[in-house]
C-alpha cells in the first residue's frame, strides 16, 4: 500500500534521491492495483475514457477526489500543461487547495525534453513553477531517465492510473483511457523482533479514510508465542515469547471495517533476551493543546550495539502533521504541528528505531493528552 499506511519512513540524507519518491508513487498505485486484481477490493473499478464528443470524465474524477484528500495526494505526471482556464487548470488549483489545507501534496515530474519539439527545454517548467507557487511540493526526476507514468494516489486509498497526460487534448479531445481503484483498509505484513522471556506491547497501524471505525481481530496464535488483543480498534497487542525461545513465527491478524477484512499478519522474530538493541534516551510532554507545535529531539542509545546506523518510523494511530526527521544515525527529531480542530483527548503510537539491515528494534511507545489552549491562549 501507499506508504505508508503500517510504517511510515523518515526521509534520510542518503534516502532522499528523488528516484525513490517516485518508485513510492508507483509502488503504491502497483499495490492497490494488485490488491483489487486479488479479489479483495471494492467497488469495481471504474474506467475513465476520453474521446472526441467525450470529454472531461478523468479531470471530473481527479478534481473530486483531490478535493476530498484527507492526509495526501501524490502525483507523477509525464506531461503537466497549464491551458488558462481549462481542466488542467482545474487540476492545479484543486492540488493547490488541497495543500493549503494541509493536505502532504507531491507531484512528480518528468525533467525531458519537449515531447513534441524535442527542444531541450523543459517541458513541465510552466507547471512547475506554477505548483511550487502555490504551495504544492515539486520532485523532478532525473535529466537522463524518462517518467511516462501518469499515476495518482490519494490516501492510500484511491488509485487513478493509465494514459491520461495533464493537456487539455488528453483531458477532452485525444482517445485515452485510465482506471480509478478505490481500496479498502490498508495493512500489510509487519515484522517485530521480540526478545524471549521479556512482554511486549506493540501497536499495529491501519488506514482507511472512509471509515475510521477499524476493528482487529486475532487468528490462531502459534505454539510457543503469548498474544493478547489488548485493544481491537486501535491494533494494539501484547506478546511474549518463552526464556529460551528463538526463531521466526507468523501471527494471523486481520483488519476489517465492516464491509471488508484485510490480512495483516504479524512476522515475529524472537531473539535472546540479551540481544543487544537500541534504547530512547528521551520522551515526549505528557500533553500538548491545540494549535500548538510540538518539536523533540530524541536521541537513541546504541552502546549495545556498537557501529550501528538506525532506521526511523511511526507506527500505530499516528497523528495527522507529526512528522519525523533524523538528526543523526542514531537521533531523531519528532514534529507534531497540532491542528486548532485536533480530536481532544489521548493519542497513541510509537517511534521505532530498527537497527538497518536487520529486524533488530527500539520501541518508544508515546501516549500524549491533547488539550484545549489555556485560557488566553491562541
Amino acid at each position: 500500500m501507499t506508504e505508508p499506511p503500517l510504517l511510515q519512513r523518515a526521509a534520510t540524507a542518503t534516502d532522499r534521491p528523488l528516484r525513490r519518491l517516485i518508485a513510492i508513487i508507483l509502488a503504491a498505485g502497483a499495490l492497490l492495483a494488485l490488491g483489487w486484481w486479488g479479489g479483495q477490493r471494492r467497488p469495481p473499478p471504474e474506467l475513465l475514457t476520453t474521446h472526441p464528443g467525450h470529454a472531461g470524465e478523468l479531470a471530473r474524477s481527479l478534481e473530486r477526489l483531490i478535493a476530498g484528500a484527507r492526509t495526501r495526494a501524490w502525483c507523477a505526471v509525464y506531461v503537466v500543461r497549464p491551458d488558462g482556464d481549462g481542466p488542467v487548470q482545474g487540476l492545479l488549483d484543486a492540488l493547490a487547495a488541497a495543500a493549503a489545507r494541509g493536505v502532504d501534496v507531491r507531484v512528480c515530474l518528468d525533467a525531458g525534453p519537449d515531447p513534441v519539439t524535442g527542444a531541450d527545454e523543459d517541458k513541465n517548467q510552466a507547471a512547475a513553477a506554477w505548483l511550487a507557487g502555490h504551495g504544492v511540493r515539486v520532485v523532478r526526476d532525473e535529466a537522463k531517465v524518462t517518467t511516462h507514468a501518469k499515476v495518482v494516489v490519494v490516501d492510500g486509498r484511491w488509485l487513478v492510473a493509465g494514459s491520461h497526460n495533464w493537456t487539455r487534448a488528453a483531458l477532452t479531445t485525444n482517445r485515452e483511457i485510465s482506471l480509478l481503484v478505490d481500496d479498502p483498509p490498508a495493512a500489510t505484513t509487519t515484522a517485530i523482533a521480540l526478545p524471549a522471556g521479556v512482554g511486549r506491547e506493540v501497536i499495529i497501524a491501519a488506514a482507511d479514510p472512509d471509515s475510521p471505525l477499524l476493528t482487529w481481530t486475532l487468528g490462531a496464535v502459534p505454539a510457543g508465542i503469548q498474544a493478547e488483543l489488548l485493544d481491537a480498534a486501535g491494533g494494539r497487542l501484547r506478546l511474549a515469547a518463552p526464556a529460551g525461545s528463538h526463531g521466526r513465527y507468523r501471527l494471523p491478524l486481520a483488519v476489517g471495517d465492516g464491509t471488508t477484512t484485510t490480512a495483516a499478519d504479524l512476522d515475529l522474530m524472537v531473539t535472546a533476551a540479551g540481544d543487544p538493541r537500541p534504547h530512547p534516551a528521551a520522551d515526549l510532554p505528557a500533553q500538548v493543546w491545540r494549535g500548538d507545535r510540538l518539536q523533540v529531539d530524541i536521541p537513541f542509545d546504541c552502546s549495545e550495539v556498537p557501529g550501528a546506523e538506525l532506521d526511523f518510523f511511526t507506527a500505530g494511530a499516528v497523528p495527522a502533521g507529526l512528522d519525523i526527521a533524523p538528526l543523526s544515525p542514531r537521533s531523531v527529531r519528532l514534529v507534531w504541528q497540532v491542528a486548532a480542530d485536533e480530536p481532544l483527548g489521548h493519542r497513541s503510537f510509537a517511534l521505532v528505531a530498527v537497527v538497518r539491515g536487520s529486524l533488530v528494534s527500539g520501541v518508544l511507545p508515546l501516549l500524549v493528552l491533547v488539550r484545549p489552549p489555556p485560557q488566553g491562549g491562541g
